[in-house]
């Protein structure tokens, strides 16, 4: 019945793909003042959420003497609290302050982190996690502000872009920094570098 039915919908007319609008689109050298430096800011934030992402945090928490199970339980937690303060925040309006208040939020924990108890830890992380649903929407409503309406994917995809190339880059030196000179290293270092994200971000955040 669904097949059949499918056969009713209207079907839009598309333009046509032109392969040089896509490569203008995509051509951050086009792009204007305010845009270039967020694309830099997204490439820190991505930096940024390296050296605590991937591996990191559970490593972390089973060095500090956590079993697996309660590793999955503080783990689920964190993104559980990530969810509930993204929606919680999804209707802020002042995005310009929430950026700031999630960002010191966030830095705040993992300065502490490293040199945290084991239960402050565990705390510490689930703090993180809401600090980070916070900052979702800080960043959404960054995306919405800069990107234009013409290239919104392409501009949001080269924003993207920046921030994985960061974030791979700091997860890779991730590992020779916490084995070297442990996780308060790497933590202080995401806190640092995450600063320079959202005091950007909040100086420029209104303007095109």
């Amino acid at each position: 019945m669904s097949f059949l039915l499918s056969f009713t919908l209207i079907d839009e007319k598309k333009g046509e793909f032109n392969v040089q609008q896509a490569l203008r689109f995509l051509d951050f050298r086009k792009k204007g003042r305010t845009f270039k430096i967020f694309l830099f800011l997204f490439f820190t934030l991505g930096l940024a959420f390296g050296f605590r992402s991937g591996y990191v945090m559970p490593y972390f928490l089973s060095t500090v003497h956590f079993s697996t199970e309660d590793v999955g339980l503080i783990l689920g937690a964190m993104i559980l609290m990530a969810g509930l303060s993204s929606y919680v925040f999804s209707r802020c309006r002042d995005v310009k302050r929430l950026i700031l208040i999630s960002g010191i939020a966030y830095s705040a924990s993992l300065i502490f982190l490293g040199f945290a108890t084991p239960i402050l830890a565990a705390a510490l992380v689930i703090a993180v996690g809401f600090a980070e649903g916070m900052n979702s929407v800080g960043q959404e409503g960054i995306l919405s502000e800069i990107c234009e309406e013409e290239s919104y994917g392409t501009d949001i995809g080269l924003l993207m872009m920046g921030l994985h190339i960061g974030e791979s880059a700091s997860l890779a030196l991730s590992g020779i920094i916490i084995a070297n000179w442990g996780f308060a290293v790497s933590f202080i270092l995401a806190s640092t570098i995450h600063a320079v994200f959202y005091l950007g971000a909040f100086v420029l955040y209104g303007e095109k």
